[in-house]
């Protein structure tokens, strides 16, 4: 499924060596950039820029989903589900 905010990144080109994969390396930066996990523990905002507003809903690990919001350098909201899950989200937002 092609992502209408990114229609630069994904060209006619999708199938010959080397392999771009276009906009799915780049979604995939931006997912790792707004989560990571390690183990039991999930991180949000491990490499996001304090600069750059965001919105997300992104799924992590034990049937868990994050969503979040962030603007203007605050983690304006922060929903995880299921609620139980809370205690695993360290939010680390960039100095």
């Amino acid at each position: 499924m092609r992502n209408p905010l990114f229609l630069a990144f994904w060209g006619p080109n999708y199938d010959w060596t080397p392999d771009q994969d276009h906009g799915g390396v780049l979604m995939k930066t931006l997912q790792s950039m707004l989560l990571q996990t390690d183990g039991q523990k999930i991180f949000v905002l491990p490499a996001w820029p304090k600069e750059w507003n965001v919105e997300f809903k992104l799924h992590a690990p034990q049937q868990t989903v994050v969503e979040g919001v962030f603007r203007n350098g605050n983690m304006a909201s922060l929903k995880v589900t299921p609620t139980e899950r809370r205690t695993a989200v360290q939010v680390l937002e960039s100095k």
